[in-house]
């Protein structure tokens, strides 16, 4: 008898769970760098990967101490901003 596979348990490549963007935000936040990781390690843009962190945090399930996740949200936040095109450049 063949037995199935689920998908979740054989994630595509690049494609990281949130307990994997969750621990390398951790790991990285109290240097406020990693971001030149992130590509290698989730083949994501660090912008993509601050937004799907964002959206990570904004999710009530995500299990993480209240003061963990202001930190975060804090992170991504700036990470955010700090990506974004400057309107000046576009002239």
């Amino acid at each position: 008898m063949a037995t199935v596979t689920q998908p979740e348990q054989y994630p595509r490549p690049g494609i990281a769970g949130a307990r994997d963007i969750v621990g390398f935000a951790l790991q990285w936040a109290p240097f406020d760098s990693g971001d030149e990781y992130i590509l290698p390690q989730f083949g994501i843009v660090p912008q993509t990967f601050y937004r799907r962190l964002a959206e990570i945090l904004r999710d009530s399930h995500t299990r993480l101490d209240h003061s963990v996740r202001e930190t975060l949200t804090a992170l991504c936040r700036d990470k955010i901003f700090d990506h974004r095109p400057d309107p000046a450049d576009a002239r």
